[in-house]
């Protein structure tokens, strides 16, 4: 790549000893996942592990602020042959060309104030068409009305344990060292609770001090999630962890873990995709705007397995038959995963016909996870993509919608900061 933001583009020749005269070279420029541009790039004539300059003739709408746009380069058969028909594909790339600024946050002014009242072992926010109410003892959500709607059933909550990959259990046993700190059984210790109105009552702040640490052990982490919820009806969540000195090496995840009610089947994001990536894995997927069903996004593996995951996500929503449900926006991006089954079901079962639907749907919202690498049958993760078990602290935007009144991807551009 020399310079993509005007199309010039290094093309190098792999093969010891052809030319690329046997491939067909087509681009396209995509605005977050909707086509912009199209056409084919003649290739000129490129020696064996030689390489050239071409020109992708694009040019930009007159206003293309305020998105990401992504050159997509696919090299295919340029006819049969004894291996595979013509359109094959051998190879493709994908290039950033712009990226957007980051969401702009409402005005405040403009914000409806919010109603709040504090009951028992509750906090309830009121706003336009939502409520929010806190369960100031468990220190979670512990439910979330728009339009009638229940958004969420439990959570959030911080989760550091996946289930085990087979890599996990490999030649590096990284597994049986994340059991022996006892990560697999963590627990939350809610050890205060305090909330405050702020802008002008157009805000309420709640913050939970938590420690999260196995029953029997003395290692843990203590944790601040911060909420602030808006009256756009947006939550901003910004947590910070800090891990006890002692402890092991590497993580198996950072995130959130929400129970959701089964109607939130289908499943939109931007990021990669379409197929389940990590992130030693993540460059075989492409950055693009995707659909599927929650059963669409599950890896049936033989032996039941963490799976799923999608990386460098920028926004993912889930949505009922209706079209209402939960945003999601990364600040600036996350790792997402939904299943019907809990990671200890997952933890548990030998094979796929040995789970049962949980009656929920187990969505994670992840900060970072641990690589895969391939240690089932050779090497580890690798360093650059290990987890380790330090101090973190990451941010992200929920954020209730209708299909009818706005798309996830332009809503995704609108969520406040969590510094606002």
């Amino acid at each position: 790549m020399l310079d993509v933001a005007r199309g010039l583009v290094r093309i190098h020749n792999r093969y010891d000893f052809i030319t690329l005269n046997h491939l067909a070279c087509s681009w396209s420029l995509t605005k977050e996942g909707m086509l912009v541009q199209q056409g084919a790039l003649p290739l000129p004539d490129i020696p064996a592990q030689g390489s050239t300059t071409v020109q992708v003739p694009f040019a930009f709408p007159e206003d293309h602020t305020g998105w990401d746009y992504w050159l997509n380069m696919d090299f295919t058969l340029a006819f049969d042959t004894r291996w595979a028909k013509r359109g094959h594909e051998v190879a493709n790339a994908q290039f950033l060309v712009t990226s957007a600024d980051p969401a702009r946050p409402g005005a405040f002014h403009s914000m409806l104030a919010l109603q709040y009242r504090a009951e028992e072992t509750s906090l309830v926010i009121q706003g336009p068409d939502m409520e929010v109410r806190f369960d100031t003892e468990c220190g979670v959500i512990s439910s979330w009305l728009y339009e009638g709607v229940q958004l969420i059933e439990e959570g959030p909550r911080l989760a550091f344990w996946r289930a085990t990959t087979d890599n996990d259990r490999g030649f590096s046993n990284v597994a049986g060292e994340w059991r022996s700190f006892g990560l697999h059984w963590l627990r939350h210790r809610i050890d205060r609770v305090h909330w405050e109105v702020i802008k002008g009552g157009r805000a309420v702040k709640v913050e939970v001090l938590a420690r999260i640490a196995p029953p029997i052990k003395s290692w843990g982490m203590s944790c601040i999630y911060e909420y602030t919820v808006y009256g756009t009806g947006d939550i901003v969540l910004s947590l910070k962890g800090v891990p006890a000195e002692g402890g092991p090496k590497t993580l198996p995840r950072i995130g959130l873990e929400l129970r959701l009610p089964k109607q939130f089947e289908c499943v939109t994001w931007y990021g990669r995709g379409p197929g389940e990536s990590y992130a030693d894995t993540r460059q075989a997927n492409r950055m693009g705007v995707y659909t599927r069903s929650v059963d669409g996004l599950f890896t049936p593996y033989t032996f039941p397995q963490e799976n799923g995951n999608r990386s460098e996500v920028k926004w993912v929503s889930v949505a009922n038959s209706r079209g209402t449900g939960l945003l999601a926006v990364g600040m600036p991006e996350l790792n997402f995963s939904i299943h019907r089954y809990t990671v200890e079901q997952l933890e548990r079962a030998r094979h796929t016909y040995e789970l049962s639907d949980s009656g929920q749907l187990i969505w994670h919202l992840d900060y970072r996870q641990n690589g895969i690498g391939s240690a089932s049958c050779g090497p580890g993760v690798l360093p650059q993509y290990e987890l380790h078990c330090e101090p973190f602290q990451f941010a992200l935007c929920l954020r209730p919608f209708s299909i009818d009144l706005v798309s996830p991807s332009a809503l995704s551009k609108q969520v406040p900061g969590p510094a606002q």
